[in-house]
């Protein structure tokens, strides 16, 4: 059932995630949106605990999406990581700051948490 659901919000995502596209790339993709995330006001905020615990969910995406890559026979998975985080910097950055894409960006929030559950990550409290 939980994959069930984590499939159909993957498919709902549009052009921004994909059901095809390698686990690696999906949880690096949620690893560069927590990391930007971490510096909005929302974010810092919340206090020195939740950053300290949002530094914890980071790395856990990123561990994890190592662990796939390798699983998944990416060579070089550093240059592999370096041009997802290229790709993905600039379109979280003008995402997080436009209040248009505000539900869009929640779906991919949510992702990442159902995500990250069902590979059983850190996620953000």
């Amino acid at each position: 059932m939980r994959i069930g659901i984590l499939m159909m919000i993957v498919a709902s995502l549009g052009t921004t995630g994909s059901a095809s596209q390698p686990f690696s790339k999906s949880l690096a993709e949620c690893a560069t949106l927590y990391e930007l995330f971490a510096v909005t006001p929302q974010a810092e905020a919340r206090g020195e605990e939740f950053q300290f615990h949002l530094i914890t969910v980071i790395d856990s995406y990123w561990a994890k999406a190592d662990d796939w890559a390798s699983r998944e026979g990416v060579p070089n998975r550093k240059a592999y990581f370096d041009a997802i985080k290229a790709e993905s910097y600039p379109r979280w950055d003008a995402q997080l700051g436009n209040p248009l894409k505000l539900q869009d960006t929640k779906d991919w929030i949510d992702y990442c948490r159902a995500f990250g559950k069902d590979q059983r990550l850190v996620l953000i409290y």
